[in-house]
């Protein structure tokens, strides 16, 4: 019903009329019965009907349109979805209410009215149609006792009740004018101020009371009843009907089309609104880069021509240009100019009448319509009224010279209410989603010019909770550490200082960040400095409670920590932490802005922010890292992209990831089951993981038997998946004494399945510490605290980086981070430069993975003088996937090569690159004549290797390790 909440009913005949629904079209109106506990029955205008499906479906969940936490409606519920388990005949029955409803009640009454009138003067009509009248007026007791009437005095309330409407000259007035206090009487006197703002701008007739609530009639006859009937019945205008209905609760909060989109309203005629035209606060132009959006220039001139109620919302609106204003006025919240738009357009609300726009709503729907536009990414402000009208007056009585502007009850911002700022106070209402909504706020130091060094600050926290969260720490020129952050807290709104964030930065802020809201802050004004922020924590008297025996206030440990220990007084930043103090400084302003610094700084609830692979770090040979600590498996956003694991890289889709393959899930709490669903319905066995925690005697390892791919069931020509043996860390049973190698090398030839190998190693990993059974015969591992990978080719043309120094940035990227519990993934790395830059760099980075840094690796190559140079090092094992070659001779036309997809150990001899080319129709010629040049480059090659060998066992430089090595190249010639 209009005013109130969606209540469920049970649509029946009316008991005494035995209709279902009164008039016709758009001013229908249906018959129902209200479930409750003492049940009520009215007529429902039937645009405000929905289909009840009972109070599991999402629309009565929390955030739906149906949702409320009263306890009674809940009650409704419960009636209501037994009555839905009825068939009709039984629903019947429940049918229980026979009292008039308040309209009928209000007809009644002025039947009543038309016969007492009657009755004492006017004996003109018919004894048939007098019968008729009486019987009309005594129809609605057939079901019942008689029933009181309420008559309405227009003086008084004797029921103490909340102020029945009192038509008056004011409701022939503008709409505008009589509904928000701010026409020409405002300023009249402060007598008419008083009026218009103690009272309801907009008088709701107050809902009677049930007969239960009455006292009991005294008379019980209609003659009785007729000879204490008043003089005049009470009518309410039109215009005010027109004025009531505007504060009708729409039907949904999706944006509803402007029904006055042609109207061209008071605010889009002023040249100082137009856009290219407005200034900012301190009157900068649109065009100048200080230019802040947040505030507006009003002309004084134009505030000297308004009511004063209008000139104090101008002036709030002046300094809140970007938010909202719900500006109290009585009982009500009212929407003026610009905002009233938006109010019609997402909140569904109707235009009241007048020249400018206006609309609003009842102050006990404050919670629900700000909250539908926070949700939306608006700033709302709340503007109450905070003096009372005797207050006022006792005011004006102070000044020597009191204008009409000062003849207005005071109002003040009480609250400032943004996406990241949310409380959920009584007033706000409950929350709309259980997700944390973060606000963040960073700031950045890039280190060198091209970016590759850089440090950012920042300070983050959920205001529902009331949790800070404050670091610094370096970070690479992928800006890595920052995106794993944004990751792990996504920020619902971002704040930043003007100016100081790279291009790199924004790009991310614009990218992964765009649906949050981000709002740039004034360097030094509201983006503070590390001194500043530590000086007004401590003069603001935050942390009151927390004072030593010289009475001086305490810090937080955290914030402590991150001052210089040379200075007691807390004043001055430490080393290191000028830009988390900073980061803080900037959320400090903005919640002390919107007016709930003390309530959340009060806490002291701060937690120092410390990156997961810093963690990693500082647990460097602590073999019970994982035991100690909640250390969990880091996934960047290279590692997201190559092994395709949320979105596949052809379409941007989620076909073909591990995202579609196990996730069934229609809410974020079913998601073990969603994993015990995708174990039981797999192809081929599937296995639970051992995950054993790293001790002295327990090296990291991995263990894959019989292991096939999450995401590929069939090989490109339709095949059963091949399942191969991964084993990396541990020894097999059947292999030497090297297969405990950290590092193994991967060769085989074109098409393979070298890279698919890789991919599989890396999301059967991820899946074994999600806690989802694997695609496998058996599966070990210890747990793995980040996977790396360094897959596939491309550049990044826009930002002048080429093939090969991407490569080598990812490789950068995994030499700084990874740890002996790592598992390294890459595939190929050298091939975007020449033959021996590329072997040698590669070289290297083995040698660093393998013997230095020990992690899990998985290393894919074509270059064979690499595979040779590591064919007897104890700390890289060597595998290829085997294919079948027949036909092999001088002309590769004649070859046919078979891939038959199985890791098995050893080196491959050759990348059977000549069969790729023919696959992909390169023409026979050309084939022909790069075979030739292949085998002159292969003689070459091997003179030159068995040359250097003959050399080494000559001199007996490399001891006993030069004659296998000798033996190695005399076989492969």
């Amino acid at each position: 019903m209009e005013g109130y909440p969606w209540w469920p009913c049970l649509v029946y005949n009316h008991p005494t009329e035995g209709t279902l629904v009164r008039a016709k079209g758009k001013s229908s109106r249906v018959h129902v019965q209200f479930f409750d506990d003492s049940p009520t029955r009215g007529w429902v205008s039937i645009k405000y009907l929905k289909p009840y499906k009972g109070s599991a479906v999402r629309e009565t969940l929390r955030g739906g349109m149906f949702y409320s936490s009263k306890p009674e409606i809940k009650r409704a519920m419960e009636m209501a979805d037994d009555a839905m388990r009825k068939d009709k005949t039984k629903r019947l029955e429940l049918a229980v209410c026979n009292e008039p409803s308040d309209t009928e009640d209000e007809e009644e009454m002025e039947v009543t009215f038309f016969l007492a009138d009657k009755s004492t003067s006017d004996h003109k009509l018919g004894e048939e149609e007098e019968k008729k009248k009486k019987l009309l007026a005594s129809k609605w007791r057939s079901g019942g006792k008689a029933k009181k009437r309420r008559v309405v005095d227009s003086d008084s309330d004797n029921e103490g009740s909340d102020e029945e409407f009192k038509p008056d000259a004011k409701d022939e007035a503008s709409s505008d004018e009589a509904s928000s206090g701010m026409g020409e009487g405002e300023s009249a006197s402060s007598e008419t101020d008083t009026k218009l703002d103690v009272d309801s701008p907009v008088k709701v007739p107050s809902k009677r009371k049930r007969e239960t609530d009455r006292k009991p009639a005294k008379r019980n006859s209609l003659e009785n009843d007729l000879s204490e009937a008043p003089k005049r019945a009470v009518t309410v205008s039109l215009e005010t009907k027109s004025r009531l209905t505007s504060f009708a609760a729409p039907e949904n909060f999706e944006s509803q089309p402007n029904v006055s989109s042609s109207t061209i309203w008071e605010h889009d005629k002023l040249e100082w609104l137009q856009e290219g035209k407005k200034r900012d606060g301190c009157r900068r132009r649109q065009s100048d880069p200080h230019y802040d959006p947040c505030t507006l220039h009003v002309p004084e001139d134009y505030l000297n021509k308004c009511t004063p109620g209008m000139r104090k919302w101008w002036q709030l609106k002046s300094q809140n240009f970007d938010a909202v204003i719900f500006y109290k006025v009585g009982k009500f919240y009212e929407l003026y100019h610009m905002d009233a738009v938006t109010g019609v357009n997402e909140l569904g609300l109707i235009f009241m009448k007048g020249i400018w726009a206006h609309s609003g709503f009842p102050e006990i729907a404050f919670g629900r319509f700000s909250d539908v536009l926070v949700q939306k990414g608006y700033k709302v402000v709340r503007v109450e009224q905070t003096e009372t009208p005797e207050m006022m007056e006792a005011r004006c009585r102070s000044l020597a010279h009191p204008t009409k502007f000062d003849r207005v009850v005071r109002r003040e911002i009480c609250r400032i209410i943004t996406k990241g700022t949310q409380t959920y106070s009584v007033l706000d209402g409950d929350p709309s989603e259980n997700l944390n909504k973060y606000l963040l706020s960073v700031k950045e130091k890039v280190e060198d010019s091209s970016g590759h060094h850089r440090a950012y600050g920042v300070c983050f926290v959920d205001t529902s909770v009331g949790k800070f969260y404050v670091g610094q720490f370096p970070d690479d020129r992928h800006c890595s550490r920052f995106r794993t952050l944004v990751a792990h807290y996504t920020p619902v709104q971002i704040l930043f200082e003007k100016g100081n964030l790279s291009a790199d930065t924004h790009k991310i802020l614009k990218g992964s960040l765009s649906s949050s809201m981000q709002e740039g802050l004034i360097s030094g004004s509201q983006f503070w400095n590390a001194s500043k922020t530590l000086k007004t924590l401590i003069e603001e008297g935050y942390f009151e409670d927390k004072q030593n025996v010289d009475n001086l206030f305490i810090l937080p440990p955290v914030i402590k920590s991150m001052t210089s220990e040379s200075d007691s007084l807390g004043l001055t930043p430490g080393e290191n932490c000028e830009l988390a103090l900073s980061a803080l400084g900037g959320c400090v302003f903005y919640l002390k802005k919107c007016l709930i610094d003390q309530e959340l700084l009060s806490r002291a609830n701060f937690e120092e922010y410390v990156p997961v692979d810093t963690d990693v770090a500082k647990a460097k040979g602590s073999s019970s890292f994982f035991a100690k600590t909640n250390q969990r498996m880091v996934l960047d956003g290279v590692t997201l992209a190559n092994l395709e694991i949320l979105q596949n890289g052809t379409t941007g889709t989620i076909e073909g990831t591990l995202l579609e393959r196990i996730d069934i899930c229609c809410t974020p709490f079913d998601v073990l089951m969603c994993l015990a669903n995708y174990s039981q319905e797999g192809d081929g066995p599937f296995c639970r993981p051992v995950i054993l925690l790293p001790e002295q005697n327990t090296p990291p390892f991995l263990e894959l038997k019989g292991s096939r791919h999450p995401c590929i069931t069939k090989t490109f020509f339709g095949d059963d998946f091949i399942p191969n043996d991964i084993v990396i860390g541990s020894k097999n049973e059947d292999e030497d004494s090297n297969s405990e190698a950290y590092c193994v090398l991967v060769t085989g030839p074109n098409m393979g399945g070298k890279s698919t190998l890789m991919r599989q190693a890396g999301l059967l990993a991820i899946m074994a510490q999600l806690g989802c059974y694997v695609p496998a015969e058996a599966c070990r591992l210890t747990p793995i605290d980040r996977v790396f990978t360094r897959l596939g080719a491309s550049d990044k043309i826009m930002s002048g980086e080429s093939t090969f120094f991407v490569e080598l940035s990812e490789t950068s990227s995994i030499l700084r981070h990874a740890t002996e519990h790592s598992l390294v993934l890459v595939d190929e790395l050298g091939r975007g430069t020449a033959t021996f830059d590329g072997t040698a760099i590669a070289s290297a980075v083995v040698r660093e993975l393998a013997e230095n840094i020990k992690c899990r690796t998985l290393f894919s190559t074509h270059y064979y003088s690499l595979v040779e140079d590591y064919s007897h090092s104890a700390a890289v094992r060597l595998g290829h996937m085997a294919c079948m070659v027949e036909n092999e001779s001088e002309d590769p036309s004649q070859e046919t090569i078979t891939f038959l997809y199985k890791f098995i150990r050893g080196a491959c001899p050759k990348s059977y690159g000549f069969n790729a080319a023919r696959l992909a129709n390169i023409p026979e010629e050309v084939i022909q004549k790069g075979h030739r040049k292949a085998r002159d480059f292969e003689k070459v090659t091997l003179s030159l290797r068995l040359f250097r060998h003959l050399c080494l066992v000559a001199e007996n430089a490399a001891g006993d390790k030069a004659v296998p090595k000798l033996m190695t190249v005399i076989n492969n010639l």
